[in-house]
């Protein structure tokens, strides 16, 4: 027979000694001496919840039919509510399961008379002396509230006893008049660690604490520390809080109440929307992990790590989301064919691979707990028959049920394991919408198909790495430079282009040819297209002899002086002015 062992211990109980390990113990002892097999559940909570998780895998169980009869140490362990308690008996009975108590006995569940005065001496009693302790709880607060006594436990700059801590008093009364002086949470807790006041570490969560606590201003706010500063501060207003007498406090009412309105204000919220776009809730930041902003400024869209704009939080750059999707779009097609030639096939025979060895796995584990169970009422069978002691038998069938525990663990573990979390053909589909309706899918759709085929995206600096629904990761490069062809190109326009393939900045470009940094970036976008500039106004006539042998080339081989100009990049003036000057140059 297999019962179901429940105990329980709240924090108080632990203190007096009803320790789980102790009713443990005696109720596997109890149950190895029946010859019963046993699972555990156990909790670390009031009994008055009715949430408990130990009690609800305990209810489960009892559904299932997975025990036969539930163990405890004594009845009261059950549930310190007279209602949930029979709730749980009235499911026993109707599941026709046995409530032992070691200490106790059986508790019978029948209807007769002597039953019912049995099952409330045991719940109902201790059911209503809980509540009344509770209630008697209650009332004694708040008449200490209302007689204006102190209630609390040693809070920062006050003793136990209520009297004030004057290094730690000097250090709250700072930080209230920080913020009645402008200063934020952020900058008060940086100045706090800067001096290493009171040799402590401070955070804002530390700081925003103390700037909350009515206590420093000699009033009690029931449950202050669930409201926000707006909702306190409103309480404050409509004098919704008990002042404490024979009290001294920290700070004045009124600094106090003033601290509350200034960060009242603060924690309304004046941020603009969100911005959308197409990878929101996938990329990530590559050196921290963090998630990402997407930021806007005249056009430009950029990632930034969130804790980058934290000082000394993370060192990652801004990426540019144009330069992302460009080069996301470029590696979907790629993937797309590859995926469509191999991937697919041979996705499908790891699957089949894959499976094969986990059934095979699954087999061997089943195997070996039937072997664990058949040894276990072997060791029963022997101590039924005098041959083991009852103390060696409680040793070997402990030892065998932890191996039987962590054999059931692994196949419930193998049982939630599976090859992939989308089909191939499914993969194959979503690459396919992808890549042939990209700039048609609504924005929501396609975030949506994102997800199901990428984990995440992590950015760094010039390079993002794509993480896919089968873990496999893809490395793409951002803001690769475009090569720009030197072949055809006059003299002037060829240095750029070299100095630029050979890696220099554009101001590098311009302080290594003395030219306009705005030239130089001119010049590059239109060779990036392929295009020529046709004119430098006023630069041609002071540096015209860069171009003189190229035009008297030229017009060697006859072609026209607009021609020469739009071949060289020059203006028409200077080609002129050079073959007017051919008396002094031979041509």
């Amino acid at each position: 027979m297999r019962v179901g062992i429940y105990v329980r211990v709240s924090t108080e109980e632990q203190a007096k000694g009803y320790s789980i390990a102790a009713q443990l113990e005696e109720c596997k002892a109890f149950c190895l001496e029946k010859g019963w097999e046993y699972l555990v559940f156990q909790d670390v909570e009031s009994g008055a919840s009715d949430e408990r998780k130990g009690m609800l895998m305990l209810e489960q169980a009892l559904m299932n039919g997975e025990v036969s009869a539930v163990v405890v140490w004594r009845f009261d362990r059950l549930s310190r509510d007279f209602l949930h308690a029979v709730s749980f008996l009235y499911t026993a009975r109707k599941r026709k399961v046995r409530v032992i108590s070691v200490k106790e006995g059986e508790l019978s569940l029948d209807l007769s008379p002597q039953d019912f005065v049995k099952l409330l001496a045991t719940f109902g009693f201790g059911s209503l002396e809980w509540y009344a302790i509770r209630e008697r709880t209650r009332i004694g607060r708040e008449r200490a509230l209302k007689e204006g006594r102190y209630l609390g436990k040693g809070a920062f700059g006050y003793t136990k006893e209520g009297h004030i801590k004057e290094d730690e008093a000097g250090v709250i009364r700072r930080i209230y008049s920080m913020v009645l002086e402008g200063y934020g949470l952020v900058k008060i807790t940086k100045i706090l660690n800067t001096e290493n006041v009171l040799q402590r570490e401070w955070s804002r969560s530390t700081v925003r604490a103390i700037l909350k606590r009515p206590y420093y201003a000699g009033i009690v706010v029931p449950r202050y520390f669930n409201l926000s500063h707006k909702k306190l501060y409103r309480k404050l207003l409509r004098k919704e809080y008990y002042t404490l007498r024979d009290f001294q406090p920290v700070i004045s009412f009124e600094e106090f109440l003033n601290v509350q309105r200034i960060l009242a204000e603060k924690s309304v919220w004046k941020g603009r929307g969100k911005l959308a776009y197409e990878f929101s809730g996938i990329v990530k930041c590559g050196l921290c992990g963090r998630g990402v902003r997407l930021a806007s400024s005249k056009g430009y869209y950029g990632l930034s790590c969130t804790a980058s704009s934290r000082e000394g939080r993370c060192k990652n750059t801004t990426v540019g989301l144009k330069a992302l999707q460009k080069a996301f779009l470029k590696w979907l097609k790629d993937y797309l064919k590859n995926f469509e030639e191999n991937v697919l096939e041979l996705l499908n025979e790891q699957k089949i691979l894959f499976e094969k060895k986990l059934e095979e796995e699954r087999k061997a584990l089943m195997a070996s707990i039937e072997r664990t169970k058949m040894i276990i009422n072997r060791y029963f069978e022997d101590y039924e028959r005098g041959i083991l002691t009852g103390q060696a038998t409680a040793e070997r069938v402990k030892k065998k049920e932890e191996e039987l525990r962590e054999l059931e663990e692994k196949l419930t573990q193998l049982r939630h394991i599976s090859f992939n979390p989308l089909d191939p053909y499914l993969v194959l589909t979503t690459l396919r919408e992808l890549t042939d309706h990209w700039g048609k899918l609504p924005l929501e759709k396609k975030n949506s198909l994102l997800k199901s085929l990428l984990k995440e995206i992590r950015i760094f600096r010039n390079r993002a790495v794509l993480i896919l629904f089968d873990d496999s990761a893809h490395e793409l490069f951002l803001n690769e430079k475009q090569y720009i062809p030197v072949e055809h190109l006059p003299e002037h326009l060829r240095q750029i282009a070299q100095l630029y393939n050979e890696g220099l900045s554009i101001p590098q470009i311009a302080e290594t040819l003395n030219m306009p940094y705005n030239r130089v970036r001119h010049t590059l976008t239109l060779l990036k297209k392929g295009r020529i500039p046709k004119r430098w106004k006023s630069t041609h006539t002071r540096t015209s002899h860069l171009y003189r042998e190229e035009i008297l080339s030229l017009y060697r081989q006859g072609l026209s002086v607009a021609r020469i100009a739009d071949r060289v990049g020059v203006s028409r003036s200077t080609v002129l002015k050079i073959l007017l000057e051919k008396d002094q140059h031979q041509i």
